[in-house]
C-alpha cells in the first residue's frame, strides 16, 4: 500500500488536504473462482457437437476419442477433462487473483466556529480486479472465470468501482437572535421565534458502478448459473451499448430500456463470448442524494431547553434507479424495475437538561 498527502491550514479554522492512496494486492485467494477440472475449449472446442456425444458412440470412436479408464461412462466432454473421473473441482485456496486501487482525494474541512462547520470530500479513483462477486472480496461469493485457461480476460474494473465521489457535510447556526450577529436582543420574539435555528445536511454524489452482461448459455464442464459462470455474450461491433434515454428522463412506465439489446448476441456454439467481465464504458445511474435537517432550539431555563425539528431524507425526491436487467436472453433485458427510497420526512422533539 502507498499513501501520502499534504495539508494546508487556511484562515477561519479550515484545513485543506490532498492525498494519494494506492493499494496493490496480488496472490489473493479466489475462493470458488479457480476451477481445475474444466475442459480446455481452446484445445477441444473445435470438436463442436461431438463434445455432447457418448464417448462410445461411433462418431467419437471415429474421431479417435480415447477412453480415459476402464469402465468409464460419460460424454466426450467428460472424457477429455483433466480428471475425467470427477465433475467440478474447485481449488478453494488458490492464490491466483489480484486487486488494485488508486485514488486521489481532496478534503476541505472547517472546524466549528462562528456557528459554521463543514466537511467536503472529493475522490477520483479506479479499482481493477479479476474477481467478480459481492464487493470483490476474495473468497466471498466470488464467481468463476468464464475460461479457466484464460484468466487474463477476467481483468476488468471492480464491480464496486466508483470513479468519482463527492460528499458534503455541514452544520450552520443562523446568525439571528440573542448572542448572534443580527437581532441581538433578548426579546420574546428574537428568543423564541427567530433565534435558535440550525440547518445541517449530508449530501452525496457518486458515479454509477460498472455493468456486467451475461447470457443463459452454458458449456459442458463449465458449470452453470449457481456457480456464477454462465457465458458472456459477444459484443456487436459498432452498435451503441447504451440507449439514448438519459437517467434523468428514464421512465420504465413507457417501456424505456437502459441497455441496447442490439449491441449483444449469444456467442457461437461451443465458444466463449468476447464481452469483458464488466463493461468499462457503461455504468448504472449516478447516485445523487441530499439529507437535510432543520432544528429549532428554545431555551426554557439556564440548563433546560426544548428542541424540535424535521429531517428530510432524499430531500429533493431524486429517483435512485437500480441496475438494469443484464441477461441478454431475458425479454426484460435493459429494463430497470428497482428504485431507491423516495423522500422521507421525519419529525422529532426532545427536552435537554
Amino acid at each position: 500500500m502507498v499513501h501520502f498527502g499534504i495539508q494546508r491550514e487556511l484562515a477561519g479554522k479550515a484545513w485543506l488536504e490532498f492525498s494519494f492512496m494506492g493499494k496493490y494486492a496480488h496472490g489473493l485467494i479466489s475462493g470458488s473462482a479457480e476451477p481445475i477440472n474444466q475442459l480446455d475449449y481452446g484445445k477441444y472446442g473445435s470438436l463442436g457437437d461431438l463434445l455432447g456425444a457418448d464417448v462410445y458412440s461411433p462418431q467419437a470412436q471415429a474421431a479417435g476419442i480415447p477412453i480415459p479408464y476402464a469402465g468409464f461412462q460419460g460424454s466426450v466432454a467428460q472424457a477429455l477433462r483433466p480428471f475425467p473421473q470427477y465433475l467440478t473441482i474447485n481449488n478453494e485456496g488458490a492464490a491466483v487473483s489480484f486487486n488494485t486501487y488508486n485514488s486521489f482525494q481532496m478534503k476541505l474541512q472547517k472546524h466549528y466556529s462562528q456557528g459554521l462547520s463543514f466537511l467536503v470530500g472529493y475522490t477520483i479513483s479506479k479499482a481493477m480486479t479479476d474477481l467478480g462477486g459481492i464487493g470483490n472480496i476474495p473468497g466471498f461469493f466470488a464467481s468463476s472465470p468464464q475460461d479457466a485457461y484464460n484468466r487474463r480476460v477476467e481483468k476488468a474494473l471492480s464491480n464496486t468501482d466508483v470513479p468519482q465521489s463527492l460528499i458534503v457535510h455541514y452544520l450552520y447556526e443562523l446568525p439571528v437572535g440573542p448572542g448572534k450577529k443580527f437581532l441581538n436582543q433578548n426579546s420574546i420574539f428574537t428568543k423564541y421565534v427567530v433565534g435558535g435555528w440550525t440547518i445541517s445536511g449530508y449530501n452525496s454524489y457518486n458515479s454509477g458502478t460498472p455493468i456486467g452482461v451475461v447470457t443463459e448459455r452454458v458449456l459442458p464442464t463449465v458449470g452453470g448459473a449457481l456457480l456464477g459462470n454462465t457465458l458472456r455474450p459477444d459484443i456487436v461491433p459498432g452498435a451503441p451499448i447504451r440507449t439514448d434515454v438519459s437517467c434523468g428522463s428514464f421512465d420504465p412506465g413507457r417501456g424505456d430500456r437502459y441497455l441496447n439489446i442490439g449491441a449483444f448476441r449469444d456467442p457461437a456454439p461451443w465458444s466463449f463470448g468476447n464481452a469483458s467481465r464488466v463493461l468499462g464504458n457503461v455504468r448504472t445511474c449516478a447516485g445523487l442524494n441530499e439529507n437535510i435537517s432543520i432544528i429549532k432550539t428554545i431555551p426554557i431555563r439556564e440548563n433546560i431547553r426544548f428542541q424540535f425539528g424535521s429531517d428530510f431524507f432524499n430531500a429533493f425526491n431524486r429517483h435512485g434507479w437500480g441496475a438494469p436487467n443484464t441477461d441478454v436472453d431475458n425479454p426484460g433485458f435493459g429494463t430497470i424495475t428497482s428504485t431507491g427510497t423516495g423522500r422521507v420526512v421525519q419529525m422529532h422533539a426532545r427536552v435537554e437538561w
